[in-house]
């Protein structure tokens, strides 16, 4: 398959994107990278080359944020919907979140808890503890889809690289494949095992979002920005 032939397709809502013949890993196999040894998994190659330029700068001796959402975020949703819905909204276990969703707290749950943490849907003010945030209630108790896309914007700056990643691409064109996954590795740090994942996140995110839009043939990412950039904690920070 040639380079040029590898670009990213119209998308549709949620549409999954066999094209790329990327692997998408089953839930049962995902794990929060917090709970793994840590290993140095990044390239042997020089950090030397940019592809992407000015856009995204190289972070030298830089790593990619620890534990970004395994998950896209609307179906990070569930369990702080169940919590609002379920117990008022109030601070619980996690093993009570799972239950209030329907789901045991097992590994995946786990892994979907902390995505949902990554992303400002729970927070945490004791271990094992959680409550859903603002963000939360207010995609969850929004009436109008206006109301709902603005608070799911939010919840992008709040995510760990995810955030970065779409601070580099708004206002302009997804570049192709090729051009993403070198821009993941020589100007995000991001390790090879995890480029694939990242790209099926991220493309879902925007899309859940409502922040793509199809011109020219092209994947546009449509600009936004909010307050939270300035004064938000973290990774909202530029």
């Amino acid at each position: 398959m040639t380079r040029e032939s590898l670009r990213f397709p119209l998308i549709s809502g949620c549409a999954v994107y066999p094209a790329w013949n990327l692997i998408q890993e089953g839930e049962n196999s995902m794990t929060d990278p917090s709970e793994e040894p840590a290993t140095d998994k990044r390239s042997k190659e020089p950090n030397s080359q940019n592809p992407l330029g000015s856009l995204c700068p190289t972070r030298i001796g830089g790593a990619v944020p620890a534990g970004f959402p395994r998950h896209r975020l609307s179906k990070c949703l569930r369990i702080p919907t169940a919590i609002i819905e379920r117990n008022q909204g109030l601070e619980c276990t996690d093993r009570e979140a799972a239950g209030f969703a329907g789901l045991r707290l097992v590994g995946r749950t786990r892994v979907e808890i902390s995505s949902a943490v990554k992303y400002g849907l729970l927070e945490r003010r004791s271990p094992g503890r959680v409550k859903p945030t603002d963000i939360a209630r207010k995609i969850v108790t929004s009436t109008t889809a206006s109301q709902r896309t603005a608070a799911m914007r939010k919840a992008i700056l709040h995510a760990p690289l995810l955030s970065d990643l779409y601070k580099c691409f708004r206002g302009r064109n997804l570049p192709d494949l090729p051009s993403l996954l070198d821009s993941l590795r020589y100007s995000f740090n991001v390790p090879s095992d995890d480029m694939h994942s990242v790209v099926l996140v991220l493309v879902e995110l925007l899309a859940d979002a409502n922040l793509l839009e199809a011109v020219g043939g092209k994947q546009h990412v449509i600009g936004f920005r909010q307050k939270a950039e300035t004064q938000g904690p973290g990774p909202v920070k530029d």
